[in-house]
């Protein structure tokens, strides 16, 4: 049996790997208690030897997932959260980044319900639509009366009522209409424990966009919900 060599080990940081097959072996190899922490950053691997290498991490509670420097089949979020299954219960942080920007198939923020006790959750929206639980826009929905900030309201009801920090980084497309909803609604059912939320405004180019977005913010602070565009792109810690 392969020694644990580093049996108190909290946190694990693997970056700049390009070799297929690497990731479960810069992973403890026998069941471990300590491990609380993953970060994988521009690192090639597959769904399955991602699932192989957190296996072992019996207290997973935060799992950081960037892409910044390479372009060598990324996994999507969806991938990333199939993979972490067993540990979606106990994850207190989530973080997906890409810098590039890769879609083989949009997908909704539903994959996060099952994070129950998810309190930091940083995304690149660029790969989420704004869709129902089931993740399927339906066309007879939309031309039967159901408006777009319908769906963004759908989109954003999904999200785990533990959330303390909601970061959406990229093109707020999908989900700006309703983040004036999310802020008259996420307290005090919602999102009862939320105190802090960014997205970008890379979208607003008009002074009537720029105002709308001035009163979203205000909307978050009169529920003591501090809101702004400054999201962490970086680690998300």
């Amino acid at each position: 049996m392969t020694p644990n060599l580093f049996p108190k080990l909290s946190e694990v940081w693997v970056g700049n790997l390009l070799l297929d097959a690497i990731v479960p072996h810069c992973m403890p190899k026998q069941a471990n208690d300590n491990t609380t922490s993953v970060t994988l950053r521009d690192v090639s691997t597959t769904a399955a030897e991602l699932r192989e290498a957190v296996q072992q991490l019996r207290n997973l509670r935060a799992f950081k997932y960037l892409v910044i420097d390479i372009k060598d089949s990324p996994l999507s979020c969806g991938q990333v959260v199939k993979a972490l299954e067993q540990h979606v219960s106990t994850l207190k942080t989530f973080y997906y980044y890409s810098s590039f920007f890769f879609v083989l198939e949009e997908e909704s923020l539903s994959i996060f319900k099952g994070m129950s006790n998810l309190e930091h959750l940083f995304i690149d929206l660029s790969y989420f639509a704004a869709m129902p639980e089931d993740g399927h826009q339906k066309d007879d929905e939309m031309n039967g009366g159901t408006s777009l900030q319908d769906l963004e309201e759908d989109v954003l009801k999904v999200l785990p009522s533990s959330l303390r920090r909601l970061h959406l980084a990229g093109e707020p497309r999908h989900i700006l209409n309703g983040m004036q909803w999310l802020a008259e609604n996420c307290k005090p059912t919602l999102l009862p424990h939320l105190r802090e939320v960014a997205f970008e405004d890379m979208m607003l180019s008009d002074p009537s966009a720029e105002q709308s977005l001035a009163l979203t913010y205000e909307a978050f602070a009169k529920v003591g919900v501090r809101a702004s565009k400054e999201v962490d792109t970086l680690l998300g810690s």
